[in-house]
């Protein structure tokens, strides 16, 4: 019978078996995994294999792990998006704000020769 921690290894591995999960959100999926572990095992005194079965099923399926996440990280990417409107927004105003005098001056000038 393979040991725990093997089977948490096995688990990561298979969770991010496409590479879409970074190092760190890996790491705080097995820590979440693992405090349920800790909590059966500890106040329901559930055997640790159970304890990692039960624990498997409450933390959810990799279909809902990939949903929670990529939710998270559209939140992420549309704060980027919406900083790099304002950016483009930002910098065609000023091209405006300084092109325009320019503009007018230039105008003044050939209208006094």
């Amino acid at each position: 019978m393979l040991t725990l921690e093997k089977r948490i290894q096995q688990w990561k591995q298979w969770v991010n078996r496409n590479k879409q999960f970074s190092i760190e959100e890996l790491e705080e999926l097995e820590n979440h995994l693992r405090e349920e572990i800790l909590y059966l095992i500890e106040h329901d005194n559930v055997p640790n294999q159970k304890a990692l079965d039960q624990a498997l099923d409450i933390l959810g399926e990799k279909g809902l792990l990939d949903e929670e996440f990529g939710k998270i990280r559209r939140s992420k990417f549309d704060k980027v998006k919406l900083w790099a409107y304002g950016q483009t927004f930002l910098c065609f105003v000023l091209t405006v704000a300084l092109t325009v005098p320019y503009i007018y001056v230039q105008k003044i000038h050939t209208q006094v020769k």
